[in-house]
């Protein structure tokens, strides 16, 4: 069954109109027509009764069908609310069993103080020997606009005025950050919930958020085998404590360089930018050509790679591709062959410093 954006495509297709025709027509944005097509927003009661006369539709069915796709979104965030409140059960329940320690735990679920901004599966867990930081999906209820890996996330403590960087990194779903007790690389020692901070860096400026923590489980009666906190040598580097994240000396071999600051290390060639952050255990890569921009993300534990090519004058991605371990392949928008080389190119550079 056709959803809302493939009936009016099919139509304007039928009538023999370009999207720019139809935006002169009911002056709106071509942006505009593009998004009511790829079924991401819907126009307002005025342009759509201007919309069913231009295309000979059926008022009343256009409506009709944007309320039954309302009922079935409303459905899913319902089902999502659920999901998430699962896992977050889940993870309360798993660090009450893992976290090795007998002093309070503090679980606390973490919201958006903006009433435009949602934090979905947002959850912060502290005690005296992990600290432990998910931030799940963000998304604004209010308006068309959705966060993608090309955008940047910030999560700061202010103190006095300064700013106390946590983390840095592209933005996806669910962004872990765990510590251990003694390294505070991430979490300060005096970590205030009050004025923790994050700065969502997007192509069209910087949003930023004072992030809410409601307390969920307060406890002191967890049993461990104490542990030595960690020495404060300076000289001591425990940004890579993963087993799988790669190896700081084959990085800075192969032309990284690290910014302590931000925990990341970088490297550019000519129009090519390649980023690794141990935090997220993700190689990036940016190639800027001009009017388009490809934009590539190797998943260190995941073994998958996923491509974006953008087309920078209108805003539009002309493919997105997965590629999975066991060689699948996975277009969620345009041809993955158009964009191969990129991902040979971006497999290479993992393969080299990786020393695969």
């Amino acid at each position: 069954m056709e959803n809302f954006g493939e009936y009016i495509k099919n139509a304007r297709k039928k009538k023999g109109i370009s999207q720019s025709e139809l935006s002169s027509i009911l002056n709106v944005s071509r942006q505009s027509i593009s998004n009511w097509e790829r079924n991401s927003s819907v126009p307002d009661v005025m342009i759509l009764k201007d919309l069913a006369e231009k295309l000979d539709l059926n008022y009343e069915n256009l409506v009709n069908i944007i309320s039954g796709e309302m009922k079935v979104k409303k459905n899913k965030k319902i089902i999502i609310a659920i999901i998430i409140t699962l896992i977050i059960l889940m993870i309360t329940v798993f660090l009450v069993i893992i976290i090795a320690n007998r002093n309070k735990f503090h679980l606390y679920q973490i919201t958006s103080h903006e009433s435009n901004i949602n934090i979905n599966g947002g959850v912060l867990a502290v005690s005296r020997n992990t600290n432990f930081l998910v931030i799940g999906e963000i998304e604004f209820p209010n308006i068309d606009k959705t966060l993608d890996e090309t955008d940047e996330i910030k999560i700061y403590q202010k103190e006095n005025n300064e700013e106390r960087l946590i983390v840095k990194t592209f933005y996806k779903k669910n962004i872990t950050i765990q510590e251990d007790y003694g390294y505070n690389e991430y979490f300060p020692e005096n970590l205030d919930l009050e004025n923790i901070y994050m700065d969502l860096r997007m192509e069209d400026g910087t949003i930023t958020i004072k992030l809410d923590f409601k307390e969920i489980i307060s406890s002191d009666k967890l049993i461990y085998f104490a542990t030595d906190s960690i020495s404060s040598d300076e000289d001591t580097d425990y940004s890579s404590y993963s087993a799988n994240q790669l190896s700081n000396d084959l990085l800075l071999v192969n032309g990284y360089s690290y910014n302590e600051e931000y925990n990341q290390y970088s490297k550019i060639d000519n129009e090519t930018s390649w980023y690794y952050t141990p935090t997220m255990n993700d190689l990036i890569m940016n190639i800027d050509l001009g009017d388009f921009r490809v934009r590539g993300l190797y998943d260190v534990d995941d073994s998958t790679i996923s491509l974006r090519l953008l087309d920078v004058p209108n805003e539009e991605y002309k493919t997105i591709c997965t590629y999975f371990d066991n060689g699948e392949v996975q277009a969620n928008v345009g041809y993955c062959s158009e964009i191969e080389e990129y991902k040979n190119l971006l497999q290479n550079e993992y393969d080299k410093i990786s020393k695969k």
